[in-house]
């Protein structure tokens, strides 16, 4: 919910997460705060299937009739209201049990679904540090050597691929 239009590198087709919206801080001018840790910190691969997505957001979002540059400069969030203010947690929880009772699927809390992601990212891989970082955890301070494993962005963008072809292979299999 607080990512902006400025976090997204189109040209690299990454996203880069590094602060986070501070929803009790909405009546005040300064509604970011930092990441829970430093590790949480992170880019992440915006693949090609997802680009139609945020393509659609823009199109129907009160900043999509103006330039790009303008909503880029703005720090614009990519889920707003129409006045450009953030939603609740609440709103997102709420619409997310009306997308699942629309679709005819059983209920599921949409963190749970950040769960589901991670195991089936980990069991793609078998690469819990991948894992790790796709969801910004910290890195164990027990093992030293964590510390100086960077991540390749080409091997999260692969998983991410991967992942999605098998989400889109289950999909078709199930009509």
């Amino acid at each position: 919910m607080g990512l902006c239009w400025k976090d997204i590198n189109w040209e690299k087709g990454e996203i880069h997460i590094w602060r986070q919206l501070n929803i009790d801080k909405c009546l005040k001018e300064d509604i970011w705060t930092s990441l829970k840790t430093e590790d949480s910190e992170r880019t992440l691969p915006l693949i090609p299937e997802t680009w139609p997505y945020f393509q659609a957001v823009l199109d129907q979002s009160p900043f999509g009739k103006g330039s790009v540059k303008q909503i880029f400069a703005d720090h614009s969030l990519v889920i707003c209201r129409d006045d450009g203010q953030p939603y609740t947690p609440h709103h997102a929880t709420t619409r997310h049990s009306k997308l699942l009772k629309e679709y005819g699927l059983p209920y599921v809390r949409l963190h749970d679904q950040r769960h589901a992601a991670a195991t089936n990212v980990y069991e793609l891989t078998g690469d819990m540090l991948l894992v790790s970082h796709l969801l910004g955890h910290a890195l164990s301070t027990k093992n030293a050597t964590l510390g100086y494993i960077r991540f390749n962005l080409s091997h999260l963008r692969n998983a991410m691929e991967r992942y999605w072809f098998l989400i889109q292979e289950g999909l078709n299999n199930q009509a």
